[in-house]
């Protein structure tokens, strides 16, 4: 929140994540600011290099950790990031031989003994792993079907592919699917995931209200009469609406700052006046 210039894409992606883990994404998403803020760094890096073995292991992608772990590697050589992650996506997969290996190596350096401790218990007892809390939150996240696909060093935009084609699965993995769509503005595949996450939950976010309503009114197509929306979220949607038919013949450029002021920490600004950076500065040939 204290970020006053343009984030980048890596700490739009961090706080994106942090609210879902926490459980706060549908109510607080959008009251953070987006962006695509060029990184300080002499040359361009990929995302994908800097936090690509992170994202994959906390998105419950264990095999896409093990494999940027190894490209890394082979890159830049063994570091204790590398061999942390190698161990987590291991214990994660089963692997315990392979998870020995690589803890093996941390457990003897001076700094990172104590973390391998930690994590040997998991590789020796790994009957404990899916009721560990930390293990338990990745878990809920891998219910899905194994595919041969790829990201081209692509992190955001293949994460958010990945989840937004999942049609069911674990209620994180639910969450997670509506989460990405209403990221990508996807109509279509939004309303499937909003009445299956509002038929298992006693209150819907209000982020998920403010996309309901904006698309109900966008195609006419859903009857939202039996949904407990909150008459606050209601009343400044009909508020939005009007200031849209009042300032309709101004160019975007010149109502921005005032909606910002007015409705800027909800999904109708973020539906009409931001844009998609997920590809952006992605290319695998500045990597």
């Amino acid at each position: 929140k204290k970020q006053q210039d343009e984030p980048t894409r890596l700490i739009v992606m961090h706080t994106n994540l942090a609210l879902y883990k926490l459980g706060l994404a549908g109510d607080n998403l959008f009251k953070y600011r987006d962006g695509n803020k060029a990184m300080k760094s002499p040359r361009e890096i990929l995302p994908m290099r800097l936090a690509g073995t992170f994202f994959y292991y906390q998105y419950g992608k264990p095999n896409y950790c093990y494999r940027w772990c190894m490209e890394d590697m082979v890159e830049y050589g063994m570091n204790a990031s590398v061999l942390r992650y190698f161990v987590l996506s291991c214990i994660m997969n089963g692997e315990t031989n392979l998870a020995r290996k690589y803890n093996r190596i941390l457990a003897s350096t001076l700094f990172y003994k104590s973390w391998a401790k930690k994590y040997q218990y998991y590789i020796d007892h790994p009957d404990k792993v899916a009721t560990a809390p930390e293990f338990a939150n990745i878990i809920s996240l891998t219910a899905y079907d194994n595919i041969l696909d790829g990201d081209d060093s692509m992190l955001e935009l293949y994460l958010k592919n990945s989840f937004a084609y999942m049609g069911g699965g674990t209620p994180a993995l639910v969450e997670a699917s509506l989460l990405f769509n209403l990221d990508m503005k996807d109509i279509p595949r939004f309303w499937p995931r909003f009445f299956l996450y509002a038929r298992t939950h006693n209150r819907i976010p209000v982020h998920y209200q403010e996309a309901a309503l904006l698309y109900q009114h966008l195609e006419q197509k859903v009857s939202l009469d039996n949904l407990p929306l909150d008459r606050n979220v209601v009343t400044n949607f009909n508020l939005f609406l009007d200031y849209v038919q009042k300032y309709v013949q101004y160019p975007e450029d010149q109502i921005r700052p005032f909606f910002y002021n007015q409705f800027g920490d909800t999904f109708w600004f973020y539906y009409f006046f931001v844009k998609d950076h997920s590809t952006a500065g992605l290319k695998r040939t500045r990597s």
